[in-house]
Order: C-alpha cells, then structure tokens, then sequence
C-alpha cells in the first residue's frame, strides 16, 4: 500500500528542471 519512490530518471528531469529555471 506504501506508494515506491519516482524513478532515477524521473527524479533527475526534475532536479534538471529546477536547476534550469533558476539559471533563467
């Protein structure tokens, strides 16, 4: 019942997203 974590790559696009945003 216990919800597993995203995916590597789900947690890198993420990370990537953030780290774009900011440098805009």
């Amino acid at each position: 019942t216990r919800a597993a974590p995203p995916p590597a790559h789900m947690r890198v696009q993420v990370r990537h997203h953030s780290w774009r945003t900011r440098v805009i």
